[in-house]
């Protein structure tokens, strides 16, 4: 976009036009051929940017830093005593440095 204004703002000055026209922006803005690449480019840009937390998970399995874990066979249930056996705190998801756990702070309402 910037391009477009210098390129006809250059153009209106070597005309001696005091003014910008719509003709004048409408002679060198981009064409919708163009315009369509670079929406694509930006959009296959942005799926790259995309961070995958499962790509960081098999990182750390394949770098040995990491056991695989195994798929966990249903127990029983059990009774709701608000405290898992063993006095273990209930298994929570790892979150991302910076990243805030949503019942971390008290919503007022």
């Amino acid at each position: 976009m910037n391009d477009w204004l210098t390129k006809a703002l250059a153009s209106a000055l070597e005309t001696g036009t005091k003014t910008l026209t719509r003709e004048l922006l409408n002679y060198h803005a981009i064409d919708a051929k163009r315009c369509d690449q670079m929406i694509t480019e930006s959009e296959e840009g942005e799926k790259l940017l995309s961070h995958d937390a499962e790509a960081d998970e098999r990182l750390l399995i394949r770098l040995g830093l990491k056991q695989v874990q195994k798929s966990r066979t249903k127990s029983p249930p059990q009774e709701e005593t608000g405290e898992k056996p063993g006095g273990t705190p209930p298994h929570t998801q790892p979150t991302r440095v910076g990243q805030r756990t949503p019942s971390r702070d008290l919503v007022k309402s």
